[in-house]
């Protein structure tokens, strides 16, 4: 009984706790809809390398705007280089490294899926023995304030031999589109040439 008192004692100090509670999460929640964010992401969905496929490595690619303001995409570029870090990277020569149907814009919510094919003598390079070779993109894109994006993402570390990519490893991380990301090549695994 002495509880039941104690809540009748106290029932208008509840009933505060309670509106300034529920007016808390109001205003939370009207600050999530309408706050502004940018949150594109990039990620590799497959790479066939396949030599029936041309002598192409056809590489998918989804782009998604986790975000609530427009993103435009105006540039996308496969990388090759045989510098883990990157450095020294070439566009095959043929230009058959751009994506085609660009620039395209993303809305909040909205996904794409985009498809590059890379003739494999390009990631061979020429060279006569097995040696690594990295594969990566170079995007660009601006929000809605014209904040131009220029990264360098790098998600394949794969081996070449005899002008064929016979081994590799691919990168699962999804990638921002604010900053250049080189993790893949933090991995043990770098060397794909036993």
């Amino acid at each position: 009984m002495k509880v039941w008192s104690l809540v009748r004692a106290l029932k208008d100090e509840i009933a505060i706790l309670l509106s300034v509670l529920a007016l808390a999460v109001s205003i939370v929640s009207v600050y999530l809809q309408v706050r502004e964010s940018d949150a594109v992401t990039v990620r590799l969905v497959d790479m066939d390398a396949a030599i029936s496929n041309s002598g192409k490595a056809v590489v998918q690619m989804v782009v998604s705007n986790a975000g609530n303001l427009p993103y435009l995409i105006s540039e996308v570029k496969m990388v090759v280089s045989t510098d883990p870090r990157g450095r020294g990277y070439s566009y095959p020569s043929d230009g058959s490294s751009s994506v085609e149907g660009l620039p395209f814009v993303l809305n909040k919510g909205e996904m794409k899926l985009i498809k590059i094919a890379i003739p494999v003598a390009e990631i061979a390079g020429g060279a006569k023995e097995p040696h690594s070779a990295y594969l990566g993109a170079v995007i660009t894109s601006a929000n809605v304030y014209s904040e131009l994006h220029r990264v360098e993402l790098w998600y394949a570390a794969i081996c070449v031999d005899s002008g064929m990519l016979v081994n590799g490893v691919n990168s699962s991380n999804k990638f921002t589109l604010k900053r250049s990301d080189f993790s893949i090549f933090s991995s043990p695994d770098l060397d794909q040439c036993p």
